[in-house]
């Protein structure tokens, strides 16, 4: 019994060989989109691991300081040896060369770093390659003094390792650590310490919650592109499986009378579609990591700007990714199955549009995580599925009218296109949604992105207020401010500091300033209070918007900050835009901070002057800093910027293959529909109408339907587009934006789309229409 059913599957197979062909296609496709993007998921988060991994120390404990710098006397280190704790001296800090380029270097901790009595300094192999440094080596530093040589190793990260002893002259720390590491502690010695340290020293756990949130973000996103490829490219399939189960209705009742029970059938039916999706599901897979390779060095390039370390993707294939990829496909068969045999044609097909409209409404009111917005996103996709049909007829509808209003000498030609559309928007249904769906998430990145531009632009021009920005160890900071207050009055100059806090159990950062007549140039305020520089001066503080989503900051509230041994309290006089950074700021007046916490390094200077003219430049380096420490705002603009366009690569390659899967959905489909045309054509043409007339009426019906998509996924796009920067994105990454309809250079998928659809059009609607008329009007007509 097998064979028979065997030979009659195959019998089919061979029988329906094209829509088996579509039916492939649309299969391998949505398993290979769905592999690629799931395998690169699981990359990101190995490689976020194995970068972790290699900057994170094994001992969980460190003491630190509020306060930049080298800062904890070695006195301490003793003190804490003393009492039976292994405390491990860490010095850390950047080092100037004679080139202008810095050196991020560290100590390896009480390990002695030398080789046959002379020092050694040790570098990554691949950062040396970078730099052009060769093994051997001396750096030179700024000052003249020369590096111990440079001994090359593997995998060593982006840190150059030097012994504590050398390293404390290089960064002219003298007796002072930049912090300690501990081991695993008991309660008992937890409280020695804290009892043992000074003001504005603290005893925390070495974790960054920042950047698991970031990537978690990414996952996320990247799981959502991935179920709406699929989507698309399952409605290429389900194109094919429809008609497929249609044109087996007729066997379906000849078997059922030689005596075959529905069972048996469905039986049958199941097993084939376990072996299409076994194949599919293992073919798909493969060639999913074969795009996930392609796609890799974009993603990375978003890694990077993620965490700050290069870390090569793993993408491989195992046979757990085919076997996943079976389950979806096969399971997906099953609902498409069930569609088909239970259509909501009832009156409770009516009520299925506003209920789920009113779900989206309500759980977009209501949501308040990633997932749940995301949820939302995927309702409102689904409303615009079942929108659709009734728009796109309307608007075929409103051309037709204006089409004939503009052609009346076509009337007779335009007037019976126009009474086909709807025969013909039934065939070509499933294709449409798939392009409207692959434009709709191709226009909501690209505003997403656009809007993202548009605000680190805006961003960048209120935070980069500076024409020059200087940076250096405190004591040369300290001497350069005093010879640059010797500069004409016009030349401003903005001290930057920092201090580490905490607020309500959050690390945040006290980022201060120098007092002055005006506001602050570079505080770009979404919410400020009526005087919110006079309630500066008066203890006041701004929050970034990350921190103020995050805890739920109002204007007016009185927060209440720690930062090492040391407290003090703020009233938030403004809430102010920080795209792009996770971390919680606190912006005060530096006496502000002074007077409650003590003093706050100088990390860096920023110098303005009207019109930046070049003598501002020159008069710098004839006060002796260095051409390293200065760095010009057009420099941190262009990276920036740089950074930016690298971060969204991976999108606007899904966006770009989606729309191209959703093209071949739409050739299909018009292949398929256009032989259905033949016995109308051969009626009309034995009616006097000429070729010339037939093709300018299917292309007028083609394009009235493709500019009813365009017109559908514009509208779903920046629906969606609204929907990510309004509620994705504050619920996944703490910030909200401006939102840009226009922002993004989405037109162009318009123009591809519209021209696109026309042209594979042709091939099909010529074919059709060189078959004699007599052949046509013999045709069956559907």
């Amino acid at each position: 019994m097998s064979g028979l059913w065997w030979r009659w599957v195959t019998g089919e197979w061979r029988r329906h060989r094209g829509l088996m062909l579509w039916l492939l296609l649309g299969l391998i496709n949505a398993a290979a989109l769905l592999s690629a993007i799931e395998v690169l998921n699981r990359s990101a988060r190995t490689s976020f691991a194995d970068a972790s991994a290699q900057t994170e120390q094994p001992r969980p404990w460190r003491i630190q300081s509020a306060i930049s710098g080298h800062r904890i006397d070695i006195d301490l280190w003793l003190s804490l040896r003393r009492a039976g704790i292994d405390a491990e001296p860490m010095l850390e800090g950047q080092a100037l060369l004679d080139n202008g380029d810095w050196l991020r270097l560290h100590n390896p901790g009480t390990s002695t770093l030398a080789f046959d009595g002379d020092w050694a300094l040790l570098a990554d192999r691949k950062l040396a390659e970078r730099r052009g440094w060769d093994a051997g080596q001396q750096l030179v530093l700024a000052n003249g003094d020369r590096l111990p040589p440079l001994t090359l190793i593997d995998d060593l990260g982006p840190f150059l390792l030097l012994d504590l002893a050398p390293l404390s002259r290089v960064l002219e720390s003298g007796d002072f650590l930049t912090y300690l590491t501990l081991p695993e502690l008991t309660d008992a010695q937890r409280s020695l310490i804290e009892r043992l340290l000074p003001p504005h020293l603290n005893l925390t756990a070495k974790h960054d919650p920042a950047q698991d949130s970031l990537l978690a973000a990414l996952n996320l996103n990247l799981t959502a592109l991935s179920v709406l490829a699929f989507l698309v490219a399952l409605l290429l399939a389900f194109h094919a499986f429809e008609r497929l189960l249609q044109k087996r209705q007729r066997a379906h009742r000849v078997m059922h009378q030689l005596g075959i029970t529905r069972r048996g059938y469905l039986v049958v039916l199941l097993m084939e579609w376990t072996a299409l999706a076994l194949l599919c599901g293992f073919i798909g897979s493969m060639l999913g990591v074969e795009l996930a390779k392609l796609l890799a060095p974009g993603l990375g390039d978003t890694l990077v700007n993620l965490y700050g370390l290069r870390q090569n993707l793993s993408v491989y294939w195992t046979p757990w990714q085919a076997l996943e990829a079976a389950v979806l496909l096969w399971t997906s068969m099953l609902v498409m199955g069930a569609w088909l045999l239970w259509r909501p044609r009832s009156r409770w097909g009516r009520w299925i549009t506003p209920l789920v409209m009113a779900a989206t409404a309500l759980l977009w009111w209501q949501a308040d995580t990633g997932w749940q917005a995301l949820l939302v996103c995927g309702l409102t996709v689904l409303s615009l599925l079942l929108l659709a049909p009734g728009l796109m007829a309307l608007v075929q509808r409103l051309l037709g009218r204006f089409s004939l209003s503009m052609w009346p000498g076509e009337a007779a030609t335009l007037l019976w296109a126009v009474s086909d559309q709807a025969a013909q928007r039934r065939h070509l249904s499933l294709a449409a949604m798939a392009i409207t769906l692959a434009l709709a998430m191709a226009v909501s990145t690209r505003v997403m992105v656009g809007s993202f531009e548009q605000a680190l632009v805006d961003h960048l021009n209120q935070r980069l207020f500076a024409d020059h920005y200087i940076g250096g160890s405190e004591p040369s900071l300290k001497t350069w401010q005093k010879q640059l207050a010797a500069l004409p009055p016009e030349v401003y100059v903005e001290t930057i500091g920092s201090r580490d806090a905490e607020l309500a159990d959050t690390p945040i950062r006290l980022v201060v300033h120098e007092p002055g007549a005006t506001p602050w140039p570079f505080v770009h305020l979404k919410e400020a209070g009526n005087d919110w520089w006079g309630q500066l001066g008066q203890g006041g503080c701004i929050a970034n918007e990350p921190l103020a989503l995050k805890l739920g900051l109002e204007l007016g509230q009185v927060l209440q900050v720690n930062s090492g041994q040391g407290n003090m309290e703020c009233r938030l006089a403004g809430i102010q835009y920080d795209y792009g950074n996770p971390a919680g700021h606190l912006v005060l007046q530096r006496q502000v901070v002074e007077a409650s916490l003590g003093t706050v390094p100088l990390e860096g200077l920023a110098v303005t002057t009207p019109g930046n003219p070049d003598w501002v430049r020159q008069r710098l380096s004839e006060i002796g800093i260095p051409d390293g420490a200065i760095r010009p705002q057009g420099d941190i603009r262009q990276l920036a910027l740089t950074l930016f366009s690298r971060t969204f690569v991976i999108t606007d390659a899904l966006a770009s293959l989606t729309l191209l899967v959703a093209f071949v959905s739409w050739l299909a489909s018009v292949a398929s529909a256009s032989r259905l045309w033949r016995h109308d054509h051969g009626v009309l043409l034995a009616l006097g109408c000429t070729p010339r007339q037939l093709m300018l009426a299917r292309l007028w019906q083609l394009f009235a339907l493709l500019v009813a998509i365009l017109l559908i996924g514009v509208l779903g796009g920046q629906v969606l587009g609204y929907q990510l920067l309004s509620l994705v994105n504050p619920l996944s990454f703490g910030w909200t934006m401006a939102v840009n309809p226009l922002s993004g250079h989405w037109w162009p998928y318009l123009a591809a789309a519209l021209f696109g659809g026309l042209l594979l059009a042709l091939w099909p609607a010529a074919r059709e229409l060189k078959t004699p008329a007599a052949s046509m009007i013999a045709t069956e007509g559907v």
